[in-house]
């Protein structure tokens, strides 16, 4: 289902001469669907869309539709969306990339396939139909292209975490880039990830690599270290915790004063914690009870509880209990979530 929750890119529609009305209230009505499934409103939001395939039929709106319909799991009535999307704009590779994701959910591989090497037909530099063939074992088979100037490795390379002034981004013939011609590469990189589809996850990963580690005297790379955090969480069907780890401690450790830092920490804990790291959990709230010695009852529960948990993971029992008695007093008798769980964790009835 995550697969399905990439981020979503604005693509913006070019027009000789003025834009007649109909085509403003169909922008107006298309924003106002976005709108809703961001608020959750995914039925009412659906309803819109289909209205709108109706009135005024066109490739964005057909992928918006399906890939609602893909979120909410209802492939049967994606799959014959797509049909007829695919009839209609039979050379679109966001739609067919969509169709094959669709076919992959429900079980039918070849299909899938046969889809994703007619996307690599139509535009052999697809990414994201690159990568889906080369998870089934057929990108050997796939038409290829020639290697652009040499990119970043996806997901295998390691972002150094020297500080960017110890580590200088360097240009042709290993010279250093200027901050001025770092951050016209970065303003580059970006322009163009405002052209690529949304389904092409594995370039958006290639280019805000190479923001981090070309251009990391500019904002942009710090933008680009979240954004990626961001990729690594929701782009696959399983979070990449320790890709998010890596580049969340990249951010924190080479702009200590950036205004990211708090919540990269925050992201950071959650990375650990889901990621299978309690030594770096109890360091974390090691740090934060040392910045915040006296938080209130109810922050003191929630950080405790987890700090506790991670504490037992790591094999500090006594430490684990003690702050598990802490949670408990800090309830008061209210019988709170976190003091039935510590009552559990030490044998408390």
């Amino acid at each position: 289902m995550r697969a399905f929750t990439c981020l979503l890119l604005a693509l913006a529609l070019c027009f000789t001469g003025g834009v007649p009305a109909f085509a403003a209230d169909s922008a107006a009505e298309l924003k106002e669907c976005r709108t809703l499934e961001r608020a959750g409103k995914f039925e009412e939001a659906l309803a819109k869309y289909l209205d709108l395939i109706k009135s005024a039929p066109s490739e964005e709106l057909y992928r918006d539709t399906g890939s609602l319909l893909g979120k909410l799991q209802r492939y049967d009535e994606a799959e014959k969306l797509l049909q007829e999307a695919t009839q209609a704009f039979p050379r679109s590779t966001p739609l067919l990339n969509l169709q094959a994701l669709i076919a992959l959910r429900k079980g039918r591989t070849e299909d899938a396939r046969k889809i994703w090497m007619t996307v690599l037909e139509i535009d052999t530099g697809n990414s994201f139909a690159r990568k889906e063939l080369d998870k089934l074992g057929q990108a050997a088979a796939a038409p290829s292209r020639e290697p652009a100037a040499p990119a970043a490795s996806s997901g295998a390379a390691r972002i150094e975490t020297a500080p960017a002034s110890d580590k200088p981004a360097q240009g042709k013939d290993d010279a250093p880039l200027s901050p001025e011609e770092q951050k016209k590469l970065a303003l580059q990189l970006y322009e163009e990830m405002i052209g690529l589809d949304k389904w092409e996850t594995a370039r958006f990963e290639e280019l805000h690599r190479q923001v981090i580690e070309k251009c990391p005297a500019t904002d942009h790379a710090i933008e680009s270290c979240w954004r990626l955090s961001n990729l690594y969480l929701m782009a696959d069907d399983q979070p990449r915790y320790e890709d998010v780890i890596q580049v969340l401690e990249h951010l924190v450790s080479a702009y200590p004063n950036s205004q990211m830092v708090p919540e990269a920490k925050n992201r950071l804990l959650l990375a650990y914690k889901n990621g299978g790291h309690p030594d770096k959990v109890v360091t974390m709230y090691q740090e934060l009870f040392k910045n915040t010695p006296n938080p209130d009852d109810r922050t003191f529960m929630l950080w405790g509880l987890d700090y506790a948990d991670a504490l037992s993971a790591v094999g500090k029992t006594a430490e684990a209990r003690a702050l598990y008695e802490q949670v408990i007093e800090k309830d008061g008798g209210k019988d709170q979530l976190e003091a039935r769980v510590a009552r559990e964790r030490i044998g408390q009835k």
